[in-house]
């Protein structure tokens, strides 16, 4: 894939129970670099968060940038507010 001066930078997160496929986003995000394609992949495995009984802050930074956190929260203390229907089919999007 030939890299364009134009090209819109994209970036993939990809969240799994486990490691199972490390090696493989490790190799195509070097194919992505290689390419100069903009594209970036995340990796994120939810059994090493389980392991150390947390979150990654990062994690909540990139919801709050996509408009993901306080979607119920009333506007008076800095939500969006909006009904629980936009709520469920913003979380089943995600899902």
């Amino acid at each position: 894939m030939p890299a364009s001066s134009s090209a819109i930078p994209v970036r993939v997160v990809i969240i799994t129970l486990d490691n199972h496929l490390s090696g493989a986003v490790t190799r195509a995000q070097d194919h992505f670099t290689r390419a100069g394609s903009g594209v970036t992949i995340g990796f994120h495995a939810a059994a090493d968060w389980e392991e150390k009984e947390e979150l990654p802050r990062a994690l909540f930074t990139a919801a709050g940038k996509a408009g993901l956190m306080g979607m119920l929260a009333p506007k008076a203390v800095g939500g969006q507010q909006l009904s629980i229907l936009c709520f469920c089919l913003a979380i089943e999007e995600i899902a």
